[in-house]
């Protein structure tokens, strides 16, 4: 996944009391070429919480760097939300029924996508932020695709989420 600038390093900046724009591009690597013309469709869940302000330079560069294994919990849960997302979808539930802050306080989006020949999905979302304080977050976020008989498959992230300001 890569933010704004296409560059998975940069920083974004947003507005405080604004919401989060990300343009995403979801890429699916080392995929037999036989199993390409069986992917339908690219499904992605980007989420943050204020809870994860990250405290100084040190921290922020820490996140870019390697797993981190507080993570798969972490993937657990986006993977969950983004089930029930693409069974909202597929039962005729629009995006804006599941997307927002929970009680958890996560924000999260949803993002979905037809893969091109190159195995790639873009898209856009927006996170709403608005209501973050000042500060540095990273989001968190996980993928998945669904293939031509309706099974989904989990795509591990291969880089962290988008650092924004």
């Amino acid at each position: 996944i890569f933010s704004n600038s296409g560059s998975k390093d940069c920083v974004q900046s947003t507005a405080q009391g604004c919401w989060f724009h990300l343009n995403l591009c979801v890429q699916m690597k080392n995929l037999p070429p036989k199993l390409h013309t069986g992917i339908m469709k690219m499904y992605c869940i980007v989420a943050a919480r204020p809870s994860d302000c990250l405290v100084d330079a040190e921290d922020v560069k820490q996140v870019s760097v390697g797993f981190r294994a507080w993570e798969t919990e972490e993937m657990m849960n986006l993977n969950e939300k983004l089930l029930q997302y693409i069974k909202g979808e597929a039962s005729g539930r629009t995006a804006e029924t599941v997307e927002g802050l929970e009680k958890s306080g996560f924000v999260k989006s949803f993002a979905s996508s037809r893969p091109n020949q190159n195995m790639q999905g873009f898209s856009t979302c927006m996170l709403d932020v608005s209501a973050f304080p000042v500060g540095t977050y990273q989001c968190g976020w996980h993928s998945c695709c669904v293939d031509s008989n309706g099974r989904c498959w989990s795509l591990l992230p291969l880089n962290s989420g988008p650092i924004f300001t």
